[in-house]
């Protein structure tokens, strides 16, 4: 059996990782963590966290033998993909590690919102109980799901139990047979989405952050949407135009947005920041990016990066 030489460069590692790494693939791989201690001319496959400041492109060029680099994020927009290509090797990430907890959360978000959750705990912790609010419904609402990989998979299998009438976004009219039946409609191209940002009660982002879809919410857009819409960001923060959103919030007060990914992610140690004060909205619900984030959800992005390396290596990118 022939032993692939993979190179695992995550600065985060924990012993606890390494071990469950060499019990995943130590059969069917060397493994090596540091660059210094590995063959460099002989690697056939990496698996990164993050490219920036853990690798380069010269250090790319001296691999010979590298033909495939495996994120374990889901997303690679933070990895120069096209200049890696170039040279001849293939890059993915590894989708599906954690979407269920991702679609719970953005769940979590709406919830919170139309239930006003935030807003009756802290009126309540000062001593005020206002029972003269109508809160909104999940049940038998509108539900755009933009982007229907594992994400938009798991959204949609929650959104079944509050019998949501379901349409989605996705490049192919193909969907898994599972939901056949509770997805009403397909759409594979932005044009045909103008009738249904007006007929949405609830949108989930869940596309990949890609040339084509940065910026795939605008002005524009946002303007055909209902006035009360819950428009819920768990993929990419850029996949919005941060301008058009904080003008149609402060606009529109009871437009929601329900936001865990960002423009600008501050550096260790510094205040949160966007370049428009979306803190200051009070129908704007905030969390730091911490969706896919409970119990072993590292291990789980491990775990699921491994297979697919080695899945990749056997069938012949090494």
């Amino acid at each position: 059996m022939k032993k692939y030489k993979v190179l695992v460069l995550i600065p985060e590692i924990e012993e606890s990782h390494r071990e469950l790494l060499l019990k995943t693939l130590g059969e069917n791989c060397e493994l090596y963590f540091e660059i210094e201690q590995a063959p460099v001319e002989e690697i056939h496959g990496i698996i990164i966290f993050r490219f920036e400041g853990v690798l380069n492109l010269e250090l790319l060029k001296k691999m010979r033998s590298l033909k495939y680099i495996q994120a374990i994020t889901a997303g690679i927009d933070h990895i120069p993909v096209k200049e890696i290509s170039s040279l001849g090797i293939r890059v993915e990430g590894a989708p599906g590690s954690n979407s269920h907890f991702i679609a719970e959360h953005a769940f979590a978000m709406i919830l919170s919102a139309i239930k006003k959750i935030c807003f009756h705990t802290a009126s309540m912790r000062r001593g005020e109980f206002h029972q003269e609010f109508i809160h909104r419904t999940l049940y038998g609402m509108n539900l755009l799901i933009l982007g229907f990989g594992t994400i938009g998979q798991a959204v949609a299998r929650i959104a079944r139990v509050f019998d949501m009438k379901i349409r989605v976004f996705k490049k192919h009219s193909e969907i898994p047979e599972e939901f056949i039946g509770s997805v009403e409609k397909v759409y594979t191209s932005k044009p045909e989405l103008d009738e249904a940002w007006g007929w949405a009660d609830y949108i989930v982002l869940a596309l990949p952050l890609t040339d084509e879809t940065r910026g795939f919410i605008g002005e524009l857009e946002l303007r055909k949407m209902k006035r009360d819409v819950v428009l819920v960001n768990v993929a990419r923060g850029k996949l919005i135009d941060e301008e058009a959103l904080y003008r149609h919030l402060s606009e529109n007060p009871d437009f929601i947005a329900c936001l865990d990914t960002w423009w600008v992610y501050p550096e260790q140690g510094q205040n949160f920041m966007q370049h428009y004060d979306f803190a200051s909205l009070p129908n704007v619900v905030m969390t730091p990016h911490v969706a896919p984030k409970v119990q072993g959800f590292f291990e789980n992005m491990i775990i699921n990066a491994s297979k697919r390396l080695l899945s990749r290596l056997e069938e012949g990118w090494a």
